[in-house]
């Protein structure tokens, strides 16, 4: 199910930051800029998708303090993958800056949005490498959309094309109910042996999950499955010849 569909703002997943911004500030679009090799210096890294290298993908510098989140910069990525944030403000006491990639028409080819790790000190001129991040989607399985399942659940998903990744399945409903599995190694599978105690059967749930990178970046896929939790059990009819 596209998270199109989803109508409450709380549940759709925007990352919090997009709606602080919008509630917290107004302000002017920011320049785009041309993306440059990671030899011009300033704010910079990879963008890839399925391990290669991926050109034309939309960016944006957030700036952060206890007020407000800004886009103050914005830029694409280079053939080769590789953007740059030249000449960016020091940053004081409080505030941050961060890379964000934000699928803005739901390209179920790529995830709902990446964040990279948070920058807490920079000086204006200073080289910072914020490494490579992969932009692919993870591709659900099982349950399928729609499904209704009784205990226990295994979910399965297609594991990107990225061995350090980690995992994490999110639960939730349109009333801001809501159960995360741990964080998970690389794997495809997780077994949910009994309904958590956050959420209640025969109720309508919305499952997705989360991606963390080693160095602190996480990111969403972009589409949510339904599913419902019943109590009844499988019911396995007798094969019956003639």
């Amino acid at each position: 199910m596209r998270r199109l569909l989803i109508l409450i703002p709380v549940i759709i997943c925007v990352p919090i930051f997009i709606i602080a911004a919008q509630l917290l500030s107004v302000v002017a679009p920011p320049p785009v800029q041309a993306a440059e090799k990671p030899n011009a210096l300033g704010i910079y890294g990879t963008v890839r998708y399925a391990g290669v290298p991926s050109g034309s993908v939309p960016l944006d510098l957030w700036f952060a303090d206890i007020n407000s989140f800004t886009i103050i910069s914005s830029t694409i990525t280079a053939a080769d993958g590789t953007y740059s944030f030249k000449n960016m403000p020091t940053l004081n006491n409080g505030e941050t800056y961060f890379v964000e990639y934000y699928n803005s028409i739901l390209d179920p080819e790529f995830l709902y949005y990446w964040d990279t790790r948070v920058i807490t000190q920079y000086l204006t001129g200073q080289v910072l490498n914020l490494g490579t991040f992969d932009i692919q989607n993870v591709v659900h399985l099982a349950p399928p959309d729609f499904s209704t399942v009784p205990f226990p659940v295994d979910f399965s998903w297609v594991a990107r094309n990225s061995p350090t990744d980690r995992y994490q399945i999110r639960i939730q409903n349109l009333s801001g109910s809501e159960y995360v599995s741990p964080i998970l190694n690389y794997t495809n599978t997780f077994h949910l042996s009994q309904l958590p105690n956050t959420l209640a059967y025969d109720s309508i749930y919305f499952w997705d999950m989360l991606v963390f990178s080693p160095d602190g970046g996480m990111g969403n896929n972009t589409d949510w499955y339904q599913i419902t939790f019943t109590d009844t059990q499988r019911t396995y009819l007798p094969f019956l010849s003639r």
